[in-house]
């Protein structure tokens, strides 16, 4: 059995010498206009001293336009810059899928470059074809630019078109991946096969900010599933510290003995080629625990940065025994290529919570961030209702039903892992209950459904889309309105080891 059981009390940790990994919380932000089903923070990302975040439905910029916006750190506080508008939009386009990335380098260093999905764009004459809106920092002026509008280089035989950026997408550096989890045809364009699902990666050369010409963006690579509802592509994720490695995670494959368990494939680039690696499943993969894809479209599930893969299993039902089955308790894979090779991967740790509940979906959302061999995992557990950070009982349940947590685990030694935190939101309620002549519905705060992640500066953010919030963050009268929570996270500091 894997080692890093990962259920162990936080004081330890201190026993052990090492600092409690808990930080600070700054802020927490909603979308522009309080809106029902805006879904705001359903998509978040991070890059040193940024931070994007979007909802689907928001209506700031027109009718179910969606809306995001950018955040950026000066002197240790966060300060709103922007909004991200596509400059082709349509109406009901809608946001899904944003990812930035935040150059460091050369003349350009403090600029950056974000993609924000529009999944539901018109273009070529095609309904609902997609797109993706790609947008630059000036590093003189700190002014957002739309730079190009990307899209699907398949065509079909018939002139059709698949739906991009219904999941999610990945850019570091100069590396953007956009998924396609439903598409029919495969990287030439035939059709044949429903819910393949294919990514296409693109890649930008040249830059603005050093008297260079402006960013040119192409397609590079097209990677495709091979079989019936693969649904390749339902998650992706480039290794934050090396673009050149891609994981993508899908729902089922044509060998999987039931459905919908889940799977990560790893390909790594060799000049301008991709090619398969390894492909990862959990040790005990068992039918919808929906590892590496989230439940539904935008659960960020999937996380890769060093050598380390972390896949989140919400629909896993057992313990890391393999005993007392608890429906949709779910669990978190941690994967390690030992060896620094990248089509050799170990299971290392499986992380869950302290108590295994019903419904808690330990794992929808996981990010992390690996620095040597020091590993910070941030796991989401929308469904929870346990206690927030209390280093004298991080097991019992808390006030609120479904209000939603993040566990933090770091790993003490080699590969065993701890829980050092549990983050609650700040002004964890109930909810709103809403009362009309079809009787009285609840609506919780389940604070990390959705997606999450982590940078090299201690930045944690976390994405709450069905949190009914107003614009204060306060109120609870905006039904699925959504928000988003920063956190900044010190690394524990190693003063010790085990005796």
């Amino acid at each position: 059995m894997p080692v890093g059981n990962a259920v162990q009390h936080s004081q330890g940790l201190r026993e052990r010498g090492y600092s409690m990994a808990t930080g600070g919380f700054f802020n927490i932000v909603t979308g522009g206009a309080a809106a029902q089903n805006s879904r705001f923070g359903q998509y978040v990302d991070t890059s040193r001293n940024h931070i994007v975040m979007c909802g689907q439905l928001g209506d700031i910029n027109g009718t179910n336009l969606g809306e995001s916006q950018v955040w950026y750190r000066i002197d240790d506080a966060w300060k709103f810059q922007g909004r991200l508008t596509n400059s082709d939009s349509t109406s009901a386009e809608r946001q899904a899928g944003i990812t930035i990335t935040e150059l460091v380098t050369g003349g350009s260093a403090g600029a950056a470059y974000a993609a924000v999905g529009h999944p539901y764009s018109n273009h070529s004459g095609l309904s609902n074809a997609g797109a993706v809106s790609v947008h630059e920092k000036s590093s003189l002026t700190g002014s957002w630019t739309q730079v190009a509008t990307l899209t699907d280089p398949v065509i079909g035989g018939d002139g059709t078109s698949d739906t991009m950026t219904l999941s999610g997408m990945s850019l570091v550096g100069d590396t953007l991946a956009v998924t396609h989890e439903k598409a029919d045809l495969n990287e030439l364009g035939i059709a044949g096969t429903s819910n393949r699902g294919r990514v296409n990666i693109f890649v930008r050369e040249g830059h603005t900010g050093a008297g260079e010409a402006g960013p040119v963006w192409s397609s590079q690579q097209i990677l495709a599933g091979s079989g019936s509802n693969e649904f390749f592509g339902r998650n992706v994720a480039l290794n934050k510290t090396n673009n050149d490695l891609l994981a993508v995670a899908g729902l089922t494959l044509s060998t999987d003995t039931s459905s919908t368990q889940g799977y990560v494939k790893v390909f790594q680039r060799s000049g301008t080629t991709w090619t398969a690696k390894a492909t990862i499943k959990a040790s005990d993969a068992a039918t919808a625990d929906v590892f590496g894809t989230g439940v539904s479209n935008g659960r960020k599930a999937l996380s890769f940065c060093g050598d380390t893969i972390v896949a989140g299993a919400s629909g896993q039902d057992h313990d890391v025994d393999g005993n007392n089955s608890v429906s949709n308790a779910g669990m978190a894979y941690v994967f390690r290529a030992l060896t620094g090779n990248y089509s050799q991967w170990t299971e290392v740790a499986r992380l869950t919570g302290p108590n295994r509940v019903s419904n808690d979906r330990v794992g929808d959302a996981v990010t992390h961030w690996q620095s040597g061999d020091q590993l910070r995992i941030a796991v989401g557990a929308y469904g929870s209702d346990l206690n927030g950070d209390d280093a004298n009982d991080l097991t019992s349940s808390g006030t609120f039903t479904d209000d939603g947590a993040v566990l933090i685990f770091q790993n003490t030694r080699d590969n065993i892992f701890e829980c050092v935190s549990i983050i609650k939101r700040q002004g964890a309620s109930d909810g709103v209950t809403i009362t009309s002549g079809r009787g009285s519905n609840t609506y919780r705060q389940m604070f990390s459904m959705g997606s999450m992640s982590m940078n090299d500066e201690g930045t944690l953010v976390v994405g709450a889309m069905n949190d009914p919030s107003d614009t204060d963050g306060v109120t609870q009268t905006a039904i699925n309105n959504g928000s988003v929570s920063f956190y900044h996270m010190d690394w524990g500091v190693h003063i010790g080891e085990f005796q």
